[in-house]
């Protein structure tokens, strides 16, 4: 618990300022003239106190959960940078050994329709086809 010093001020949940004495007969009380004055003033320190505390939980809570959901979404494209370069190599290759690239393109829709399949099984939300399914 911090120690009061003279003259410091606090303020009672009823918004009065109490100002420390430093006389050593209200030195229990908090400098205060009364017990009541030093239990609001007690009350009011540790309440700011405590929401203090309170705020930077939410703050850090807040902070974890954007940052979870920040890393989800760099995974996920990620993983679809990785797709894409393993389809652009094949059609460069197919496009190099003189194959046609229409069989590949629609391999890539092929792949897109997967991938978006894939997406509506992981989504919490189902799709208004998937319900008539």
């Amino acid at each position: 618990m911090p120690t009061l010093r003279t003259g410091d001020i606090g303020h009672t949940l009823n918004g009065t300022d109490l100002f420390v004495t430093g006389t050593p007969a209200y030195e229990p009380n908090f400098g205060c003239q009364s017990v009541d004055a030093a239990a609001q003033f007690c009350t009011a320190y540790f309440e700011s106190y405590f929401n203090n505390i309170k705020l930077f939980a939410v703050l850090v809570f807040m902070a974890i959960i954007i940052a979870i959901v920040f890393e989800r979404k760099q995974a996920k494209n990620r993983r679809v940078l990785k797709e894409n370069k393993e389809i652009l190599a094949k059609i460069e290759e197919s496009g190099q050994k003189g194959v046609k690239i229409t069989p590949l393109l629609k391999e890539v829709v092929q792949k897109m329709d997967e991938h978006d399949q894939k997406s509506k099984k992981e989504s919490p939300i189902p799709d208004k086809d998937q319900e008539e399914e």
